[in-house]
Order: structure tokens, then sequence, then C-alpha cells
């Protein structure tokens, strides 16, 4: 507007002005200065047309990116914590490529996840659990928080669809046939294996293993999703007997790798070991002697007329090191003419080990808090280079700060704990759909050792946490049943499920949600009767319904009594049977019937009943 000479200002008809805000502005605070600076154009530029565009500036919304695996759980964030103690959240949305997905009661769009995701508002942050990803699931997600204060929190998700390969294949790389592999090798010879596996995206690792050590990380990607790796295992040995080749492919630390196990079993060469003796008349007599054991198997003989010859086919096995393997010469005429050559047996073989508690610990009376000594004893010739640790498949590290104390061969663990109780994946963060008065059965199941000694059931909702009367609960070993019955509003929300041992009480509990389900209602069917007995066909135990009642003649008609059922449908249980065949059961007929001698009963006071017709409207929902 300053470049306009006031010279000029006639001249102006039209004039557009722009105003630029900042995300702390409120709808109210940016009106009153539009309104504001009006006046004062107005005042300058008469008989001018003003046109006010504002432009507010949000900033860039921030991305996340989340990966999931295909046919697993994923879980995708949102920070819902608002920036000042005082302030609450208003709203939570969810945009799902396009399509609103909102949870004010939990509620998932059939046109997004469905009854794959549930909100858990409860977590910090607050997440959005997807059950059983699929690969279509991968897009832009984009979560929005409304506070009632502070200004709209908005947070992109670039979520990932993980999908694993198949199990890796182990073959011969000469014959691509397994077939070969399934027979023992000979020691020395050279092996040619390939691993092969299909799919995964992204395209995965295959790396070779021997027992814990990588041997060959040199995989290749071909066309059609195929990726290899050949390894070249040169003079297999008998060191080699019973070692564990394993092929792994993986794509993602989100899931466990894919492996193949290839045991190797090895044929040992024979050793053939001459022994001759000469000059003996009549001939000597030769045996063999491993140390104090005579050998009687595998053993030939030759004899010409000033010499005897015997040789013997030796396989060796790691107790024969240092054993003397001897040939005695015994003429059998001669009192104690015996002669004999000895060797000492040098044999190489991969180390065994034998792992033992400290001996003076009793593996029997181990308390929390005590110090755990293992004694790792090896045996190897060559003699073992390197003596590790492992637990669970880690390697142990020396860390006296964090308890693990290593020595030449033995492991201290010091004030040993045991794990508190965990909850079970398999039932962490389930939902359930629930009608006012309607029961649902929660299943609480606990990983832990020793078994679980006590179960708690709490309520907690954005308003109260109180704890469930441990008398509408069941429990047998490592689970707990309750059978859980919201009556109004203010019952739905999130139970919790907590179990304790002797080695703690559980830190996390297992998490269930339970929500309101709204009605959706349609008329099934509208039956008349001058008797209080109605037949209802075509029934789907699927849906509840409302049962309208109510009785009429020529004087008018009583007030609507209604019934409610409960669908019978997973994961809730319900005892009992709703329904026989297509026809109300004598149950159900007796409470209709029950219900309208209420209703006669209520005019007799007034009219004499001559001609009576009944209603029935039953409505599903």
């Amino acid at each position: 507007m300053e470049g306009i000479p006031m010279s000029r200002v006639s001249e102006v008809r039209e004039l557009r002005v722009r105003l630029t805000g900042h995300a702390g502005w409120k709808k109210g605070d940016i009106l009153q200065k539009i309104q504001d600076k009006r006046q004062i154009w107005k005042d300058r530029y008469r008989n001018v047309e003003l046109g006010v565009h504002f432009t507010f500036k949000t900033g860039r919304v921030p991305t996340a990116h989340v990966g999931g695996v295909m046919g697993k759980k994923a879980s995708l964030p949102c920070d819902t914590q608002p920036l000042s103690g005082d302030d609450q959240i208003a709203m939570v949305l969810y945009d799902v490529r396009g399509r609103t997905v909102y949870q004010p009661k939990l509620w998932s769009s059939p046109n997004g996840f469905g009854s794959r995701a549930y909100f858990r508002a409860t977590a910090t942050p607050a997440t959005l659990l997807v059950d059983g990803v699929t690969s279509s699931d991968s897009g832009i997600y984009r979560c929005r928080v409304d506070f009632k204060n502070s200004p709209t929190r908005n947070l992109r998700i670039n979520f990932t669809v993980i999908i694993p390969s198949e199990r890796p294949v182990i073959m011969d790389a000469k014959t691509r046939s397994n077939t070969r592999l399934l027979e023992p090798f000979d020691e020395g010879d050279d092996l040619e294996l390939l691993c092969e596996t299909h799919g995964g995206d992204p395209r995965p690792s295959l790396i070779w293993y021997l027992e814990n050590t990588i041997i060959d990380d040199s995989f290749e990607h071909q066309e059609g999703g195929i990726t290899t790796n050949t390894l070249s295992f040169p003079r297999v040995g008998r060191q080699h007997l019973n070692a564990r080749l394993i092929c792994r492919s993986s794509n993602t630390k989100l899931a466990p790798p894919l492996s193949r196990l290839l045991i190797l079993d090895i044929n040992y060469h024979d050793y053939r070991i001459k022994c001759r003796s000469t000059g003996s008349r009549p001939p000597a007599v030769i045996t063999w002697w491993k140390g104090v054991k005579l050998l009687r198997k595998n053993i030939q003989y030759f004899s010409d007329s000033n010499s005897t010859t015997s040789v013997v086919i030796l396989t060796p096995e790691a107790e024969d090191h240092n054993v003397k393997l001897t040939c005695r010469a015994d003429n059998p005429r001669i009192h104690d003419a015996v002669i004999q050559d000895s060797w000492k047996l040098n044999v190489h073989y991969i180390p065994i080990v034998t792992l033992k508690f400290g001996s003076n610990l009793n593996p029997h009376n181990i308390n929390v808090g005590d110090d755990v000594y293992f004694e790792c004893r090896v045996q190897a010739n060559p003699k073992a280079t390197k003596l590790s640790w492992f637990k669970q498949g880690v390697e142990l590290r020396h860390n006296p700060q964090s308890g693990v104390i290593l020595s030449e061969s033995t492991l201290v663990l010091q004030q040993v704990s045991r794990d508190s109780p965990k909850c079970d994946a398999s039932v962490d963060g389930q939902a359930y759909g629930a009608l006012r008065s309607e029961t649902v059965q929660l299943l609480c199941k606990i990983d832990s050792n020793p078994p679980p000694s006590e179960f708690i059931w709490a309520f907690n909702n954005s308003g109260e946490y109180k704890l469930i009367k441990s008398s509408i609960s069941t429990s047998l070993e490592y689970t707990s049943t309750i059978l859980y019955t919201p009556v109004k509003d203010e019952d739905f929300g999130t139970i919790l499920c907590s179990a304790s041992n002797s080695a703690g009480r559980q830190a996390v509990p297992c998490v269930f949600t339970v929500y309101s389900v709204e009605i959706t209602a349609n008329m099934h069917a509208n039956i008349t009767s001058n008797v209080s007995t109605f037949s209802v066909a075509d029934v789907d135990l699927s849906f509840s319904y409302l049962v309208n009642l109510y009785a009429a003649n020529s004087k008018g008609r009583s007030d609507v009594v209604t019934l409610h059922t409960t669908a019978v449908r997973p994961p809730d249980r319900f005892i009992g049977k709703l329904f026989e065949s297509s026809s109300a059961t004598p149950v159900f007929t007796t409470v209709i019937k029950n219900v309208f001698i209420f209703n006669i009963v209520a005019f007799i006071d007034e009219i004499i009943l001559k001609t009576n017709k009944d209603d029935f409207n039953f409505i599903q929902y």
C-alpha cells in the first residue's frame, strides 16, 4: 500500500490486502484484526472496494515413519498430550487415505480398518493398533488432535507394510536337489550349497551361519523376486560333525528371521596301521591294544616263512586322544617271549563343552538376590582359543556394574532375579463392543514363572480408577476371566488386569477396552394377534433385537413395553439359547404373556375389555 502515491489514490478502485497470521491465533483474533484493518483502509482509500485475503501459516506437518509386518499387529502413534497442564483433548481424528476414521466411542469405519483397529488412548503416546496388517494398508495416514484451548495438532504417519519372504530352501548347488543333503559327507569333501528364498518386500538379505558365526553374506537379488546365496565350504572335517549350517532370511527387525538348518553328518576316513614281526619260529601271534583294551575287530593278518604282518583299521574318536596304540608280538611256544611297539595317538576334534553349577552351589535352593556361579569345562584338541557365554541366544559380556562377571572358564551372575508376570500378547489390547446392560466376557492370560498367585481387575477411564470386585472373576493357573456388564455411559472405558507371583507384581497390566455400541434399528416383523402368543420367523442370531409390546381395544391402547435381546457373537459369550428354530421359546412366550397381563390389568379399573387386539413389533439392530 505504501507504494501507491497519494496523488493517484483517487484512481484506485479495487485494493487486495493479504494478512498473514501464525498458528497461535484463534478465529476470534483473526476476525477482529481484519475488522480493525478494514476500517483504517476505508478511511484512507475512500471509494475503493476492499478484498481481504487471509493466509494462515501452519508450518510443515511433521511426518513419522512406521513399519508393520504383514499379518502381524502394527502400532500407529499419535501424540495427544496437551501443551499445558490445564488443557484437555476435545477430539482425535484419524484420516485413512482420504477416509475419515473417527473414534469418539472407539468406532472404526468398515471402509477403513473395520474391526481390525482400535485406539488405545491410555498409552504414551496414544496409539492406533491395527490387527492382521495387509499389503493394502500401506500409505500416508494423518492423526488430528483437537484441544479445548491449544492449537490443533496434526501428525502424518508414513506407514510401510513389510512383506516377509518365504522360508529359505537349502539344496546342492550343482544338482539343485536337496536329496543329496540327506546323506553323510565324507571327510575332506568340498561342499557347494545353494540357499534360495522367494518374495519379500523389501528384498531380504540371505546369510549363511556356522553355528552363531557369519561365514557368507554375499547374497544376490535375481529376477522374479528370487534371492540366492551360494556357499563354498572346502574340506569338511571331523571337527564339523553335527555342526549346524544355518541359512537365514531377513528384511526387518520387526519380525524374527526365517531360517533353514542343515546338520552336518561326516563319514570319517579310516586309518590303516601296519605292524610286522620277523624272526620268530613258529610265527609270532600279533595282537592290537588301545590303552588296556584288546582290539578284536577290523584286523587283518598276513604270514610268510620268516615274518608275520597285521593291519588294523582304526577310526579315532575324541576319547582316543593321548591313548597308546600298541602292537604286541608273542611266540606261543616260548614263555614270556613278547616284544611290542606303541604309538601315542594325537586326535584332533572339535571342543566338547560341559556346563555345571559351581561346586558350592545347591541348584535346588537358589533364591532371588543370590549370586549364581557356573563352570564351563572344555575338552578340545587343538586347545580352544575362545570361550563365549550365551543367555537365550544372546552373548553375555563382562559387565560388573550389571552383575555379569566373566573369567577364563566361569560365569557369575550377581543378585539374580525373576521376571515379574507379563501379559500374553494374544489377549493384550483387545476391544469389545457392548450395549448398556450387555455382559461381555474378558479373558486375561499371563506369562509368568511361577504361575500367578493373585489376579487384580480394575476399571479406568478419564474420570476414575477403581478396583473390580473379585467375586465376578474366576481364576485358573495362568488365566482369569471376568463377566463385565456396563450399565451406564460411565461404565465404558478401559479394563485393566494384572497378576502377581513370588517374583513380584506385573509392571504393565493387560489392557482391554469396552466401548459403547450404537443401535441401528430396522423393522424385522410387525405382528397383530388376538392372543398374547407370537411366533417370529427368519431370526438372525447374529443381531440383537428390541421387542415392543402393547395391547389395544376400541377404547385405546396401553403403553409400550420394550424388551431387549442380545446377539450371540464372539468375543461376547451368551449362556443359553435365545430362540428355538424360528419361533419364540416358551420362556420368551411366558414373558410376553406376563407383559400383556400387566397391561390388561391396568385398564380393568376403567373399562371392560370385550375384544382385545395385541400388537408386536420385532426390531433388528
